[in-house]
């Protein structure tokens, strides 16, 4: 019995200690740093950091109230108290929420994190990878992880050029920005009318040029000219059907007098949040389905053409064949 306990207590003791050195993995650069999760989709699972020297070995043991300050930012040592402790190398994200990385046993995905320094002719690169036991992670705009999200970043982080997977939660918020939404004028009254514009990065309706239909990150849309202030104009999805529900209908209507779709960063790392409003108030219904002044609403959480996308979303939308 001894024999059997003795390995085990070892197996457990080079887990709490947190990485020692770096995971073998294919690359042509030693690993500035690594963020590691042990014991896996277990109740024990942990995450831990760990930073190197230029030789590739583990920087040595320091205070945990002096920071480490390295080309991509500082990094404060969290002691591992328990096995499933987030401890170890972790970097300071200047009061960014969240502050550091998340521990989801439930989720299945990538389980370490590294960062490399490549020397070019134009200066240092840092790369960050995911790698999924051996196996690297494709680039992709964003994935789940145990240590939570990773986003793709092609650009300058903390003053140094940075491609590759970065966590999400050491970028800072990305402001949202208005760039579309339905506006009901009149609501109730004779006049009645729908208003969908799209709006430019500094918050001007985009006026579109020609009756043909436009192509747009979030779908195909149909200018449609203003004639009497009864009629709905500007720009619509060309899916978009509007009506007044039947009293009788799917359950009650949510009166809604708008309904927004809100951005945050651009082109191809652009994401959307759609937004349900009755006047200044942010209308956010139970459930996953609700059937509104505007028609049928759904709650989605993923990929609409192609893109990222939270809260709702025309149902008629996701109709549309991707681009």
């Amino acid at each position: 019995m001894r024999r059997l306990l003795i390995p085990a207590l070892l197996s457990l003791l080079t887990i709490a200690t947190g990485v020692s050195a770096q995971v073998p993995l294919p690359g042509d650069a030693p690993a500035l740093y690594e963020m590691v999760v042990t014991a896996p989709g277990s109740r024990s699972q942990g995450v831990r950091g760990q930073l190197f020297d230029d030789k590739g070995q583990p920087q040595p043991d320091r205070s945990a109230l002096q920071p480490f300050q390295t080309p991509i930012g500082a990094f404060e040592r969290v002691g591992c108290t328990h096995l499933w402790s987030v401890c170890g190398d972790l970097r300071q994200t200047d009061g960014f929420a969240p502050g550091g990385p998340a521990n989801d046993p439930t989720i299945a995905g990538p389980t370490l994190f590294r960062v490399s320094r490549i020397e070019t002719a134009q200066g240092p690169t840092y790369r960050g990878e995911l790698f999924a036991g051996t196996r690297p992670v494709p680039l992709a705009d964003r994935v789940e992880t145990p240590m939570g999200p990773f986003v793709r970043l092609e650009g300058k982080f903390a003053g140094q050029v940075w491609t590759g997977w970065i966590p999400q939660y050491w970028l800072p918020p990305q402001p949202e920005r208005l760039t579309y939404q339905v506006v009901i004028h009149g609501l109730g009254s004779k006049s009645e009318s729908r208003h969908g514009a799209f709006y430019d990065e500094q918050g001007y309706v985009v006026h579109p040029r020609g009756s043909d239909p436009i192509d747009t990150p979030i779908g195909r849309f149909q200018p449609v000219e203003c004639g009497m202030p009864w009629e709905d104009c500007g720009l619509f999805n060309v899916t978009e059907t509007f009506f007044v529900p039947a009293p009788d209908g799917a359950g009650p209507v949510v009166t809604v007098t708008a309904f927004r779709v809100l951005q945050t960063g651009s082109g191809q790392d652009a994401r959307y949040r759609g937004e349900l409003r009755d006047g200044d108030k942010v209308v956010d219904p139970a459930g996953d389905r609700v059937m509104t002044n505007l028609g049928p609403m759904v709650r989605i959480e993923g990929s609409h053409l192609g893109h990222g996308w939270t809260g709702w979303i025309p149902h008629a939308w996701l109709g549309a064949p991707d681009r």
